[in-house]
């Protein structure tokens, strides 16, 4: 499971946190991108930060800032990382991952958020799920959502390796060696 700054690499996940949260362009409300994403982080620091500054700072400036004492980035920076905990509580009740590989500002964060984002989760689920998960900043993280689609349509390509005639299949390579 990879879980990048746009939540799965898609505009919307629809698992609500709060039952009278933010409204959302998908039709519902609360989902876990209005909390988790990186525009929420983004969103929260303007908020608390009084909008000082107009546009929003990047999220790994908002990390840099955190690390360089910036109370603000880092209580937004934890605030987000709750709900990161409160996301992957569903996450892990519902799919029951062996791995969960953080992305984006997650990834550049993970020593100043990975603490809360394992509390929540031992605080909401029972240790017998918690004990095989792992949860890991990528080493990728800036690249992680394109490297994961090149990944994908290589493997898809890949799957099938014939040395003869590739008639009928569209995906097999054919390899031919010269003698």
């Amino acid at each position: 499971m990879r879980i990048t700054g746009d939540i799965f690499g898609f505009s919307c996940t629809a698992a609500p946190q709060y039952p009278d949260g933010r409204r959302c362009p998908c039709g519902n409300s609360s989902c876990w991108e209005h909390y988790a994403s990186d525009l929420a982080l983004c969103r929260a620091y303007s908020q608390q930060n009084g909008g000082a500054g107009g546009a929003h700072p990047e999220p790994d400036v908002i990390v840099r800032m955190a690390r360089e004492g910036d109370a603000v980035a880092l209580r937004v920076l934890k605030e987000t990382a709750n709900h990161v905990g409160l996301g992957f509580v569903n996450l892990v009740m519902a799919l029951n991952p062996e791995a969960i590989v953080v992305g984006d500002y997650l990834a550049a964060g993970w020593d100043l958020v990975g603490d809360i984002v394992w509390s929540v989760l031992r605080s909401r689920v029972p240790s017998y799920y918690l004990a095989g998960v792992r949860i890991f900043p990528s080493e990728h993280a800036a690249d992680s959502s394109l490297l994961g689609a090149v990944a994908l349509v290589l493997g898809q390509f890949f799957t099938s390796f014939d040395h003869g005639n590739t008639a009928g299949s569209s995906h097999s390579v054919l390899i031919q060696t010269s003698a």
